[in-house]
């Protein structure tokens, strides 16, 4: 079998013609203009212009890399400054609780789960801040 080295746009055009034959008389009128209109700019296309000076693919991943790792750094510096705000705000239900509530039981129990409220974000807030200097050492290299 010989393999002919037919352009593309011919190949489409060909593919559009045999399809439009074959269903032109079974579809309405205004389907039977679009088919027309259809193959009459199958193969029309402009021409795009070359490229004066080839992309280069691994600059392009590179940039790409770089703008995904940069994305990265951003939604960490937001999880970390919330969480902040969280043991900001765990701070001050401490310190409210130790203030303002007299029962001793119900000030050790909230107390408590407060402080390990606190603990968990803390430890989450290290976790954010490894994964951004990670992130950070990425970029780096």
């Amino acid at each position: 079998m010989k393999h002919h080295k037919i352009p593309f746009n011919k190949l489409i055009e060909n593919y559009v013609f045999s399809v439009s034959k074959k269903y032109i008389e079974e579809v309405g009128e205004d389907a039977q203009n679009k088919l027309i209109n259809l193959f009459i700019h199958v193969g029309n296309e402009p021409h795009p212009e070359p490229v004066a000076k080839p992309i280069s693919r691994r600059r392009s991943y590179r940039d790409e890399r770089i703008k995904t790792i940069e994305h990265l750094i951003s939604i960490h510096q937001a999880c970390i400054d919330a969480t902040r705000n969280y043991i900001l705000f765990y701070d001050q239900l401490l310190s409210q609780v130790s203030q303002n509530i007299v029962s001793q039981e119900r000030r050790c129990r909230l107390t408590s789960h407060y402080q390990s409220l606190k603990t968990k974000y803390m430890d989450y807030l290290t976790k954010l801040q490894e994964f951004q200097q990670l992130e950070r050492s990425k970029l780096q290299t």
